[in-house]
């Protein structure tokens, strides 16, 4: 049992450690394209949208929720 928990956790980790590169490479793209803070998602999207990392990230929410960090940073 206890050698299932340590492959749960490390699999859990390296799950994490893939999420936040995603993520990196979308922020990344959001950089890149030089996106105004001040215009919505949905006219950011489809600027976005066929590039490698815009779909990288699977979930839409989670597309609009780096999105919204973005332009706040």
């Amino acid at each position: 049992m206890l050698q299932a928990e340590v492959r749960e956790k490390e699999r859990l980790k390296e799950e994490n450690r893939r999420s936040k590169k995603l993520e990196s490479g979308f922020r990344n793209l959001l950089r890149a394209k030089e996106l105004d803070h001040l215009v919505s998602w949905e006219d950011s999207k489809s600027k976005l949208e066929g590039d490698p990392a815009f779909e990288s990230i699977a979930d839409e929410s989670d597309r609009i929720r780096i999105f919204k960090v973005y332009k706040i940073n």
